[in-house]
């Protein structure tokens, strides 16, 4: 009927076409679409609305760094020494964006993580591809690798933590417990304990030799970033509403918050020695703190957007950010200065890292690469 009044172009019908596809839209590609959709699994339709808040949130999070970016054009930037280096390798392997890695404080291997839902392990004396796990059922946010070197912790958007044989690759166990994007991963000193935050606001800490929880605290907001201190005996948390809470990793008992930030901490690291901690920001700036006293002790200004990772060199002289705005910047922590930035990256950088020994600095980004970078501090 619909090509004989196609092919009737006299047809009075076709004068009608507005409301005779609002008729057609109501009666059945409505009702099409509700029966469609009632017809799907339960999970299948958790799963579709899981995906749809997890885009919307991605959504907000870059028109969020595009604002800050408009706002920020007249903002001056310290002077530095932009490098000339080039990184001595560049691993290419994963089919989407590069959220995290961790490098084994034993051996040569790095693992990376991946919204491709894979973790790959990598030889870094070689640049060579050693295995791909296919990790989880969504984005592997989260890595750590424990001070053995024998485990690696994997935490994900699809609210699972599993911890994978570092040698074989394969899984160990499943730990369930939360029930929101699992954000950080960290083993504690000893490596007999694991510590993972989640978006649903609770920090759960498990027992790695029975995958049992510990202990779980909820600190009512979502959580994004975390770390430990070197001691094992604080936990700093960073949240979207810009604070930073640190607890007492064996009672749960919270110390105190820090203020100072006004959007979102996307990434924390205490220095080697434990005294300093260090938060990135979607205000685009860096900030060291007491971590004893809580006070603000410096304020880093150089990049023109979020700061999305960072991270103390070995002998915690230098820190290392990057972000949103692809460049990795390199700080003199005693004197607050920029010393150089690297630029390599086309997207942002999500995790950067030092080697063991402090030579060479490996960075991730959403462009699908890790970048090695030879740094002389």
């Amino acid at each position: 009927m619909v090509r004989k009044l196609i092919k009737n172009q006299n047809s009075p019908l076709l004068k009608l076409t507005p409301l005779f596809v609002l008729i057609v839209t109501t009666l059945i590609v409505v009702p099409l679409g509700y029966i469609l959709l009632r017809s799907m699994s339960v999970s299948n339709r958790q799963n579709l609305l899981r995906f749809e808040s997890k885009v919307l949130r991605l959504e907000k999070a870059e028109r969020g760094s595009q604002a800050l970016e408009e706002t920020s054009r007249d903002d001056p930037s310290p002077a530095s020494t932009e490098s000339k280096t080039q990184p001595t390798q560049t691993l290419k392997g994963h089919s989407s964006w590069i959220y995290a890695f961790a490098i084994s404080p034993q051996s040569p291997i790095l693992a990376s993580a991946s919204y491709d839902e894979t973790i790959k392990l990598w030889n870094l004396d070689t640049g060579s591809l050693i295995k791909t796990i296919q990790a989880h059922g969504d984005a592997v946010a989260s890595l750590a690798i424990s001070p053995d070197g024998q485990t690696l912790a994997s935490g994900s958007w699809d609210n699972r933590v599993k911890l994978w044989d570092l040698a074989t690759g394969q899984l160990k166990s499943t730990l369930k417990g939360h029930t929101d994007d699992v954000k950080f991963v960290a083993f504690g000193p000893d490596g007999q304990t694991l510590v993972s935050g989640s978006y649903d606001g609770t920090v759960v800490i498990w027992d790695i030799s029975t995958g049992k929880k510990i202990r779980t605290f909820n600190q009512k907001a979502p959580i994004i970033s975390g770390t430990i201190s070197p001691d094992g005996q604080t936990l700093a948390i960073g949240s979207n509403n810009g604070q930073i809470k640190l607890w007492q990793l064996v009672t749960g008992k919270e110390i105190q918050t820090l203020k100072g930030h006004s959007r979102t901490i996307w990434a924390v690291a205490f220095s080697p020695d434990g005294q300093t901690l260090a938060s990135g920001s979607q205000d685009r700036t860096i900030k060291i703190w007491d971590s004893s006293t809580g006070k603000e002790l410096h304020t880093l200004k150089g990049h023109s957007k979020a700061v999305f990772c960072l991270t103390f060199s070995p002998d915690g002289r230098f820190l290392a950010t990057g972000g949103y705005d692809q460049t990795i910047q390199l700080w003199q922590v005693e004197n607050s200065q920029l010393w150089q930035t690297f630029k390599g990256h086309k997207k942002a950088i999500w995790c950067l890292q030092f080697s063991p020994d402090g030579q060479i600095l490996v960075s991730a980004s959403a462009d699908k690469t890790i970048k090695l970078w030879s740094v002389s501090l």
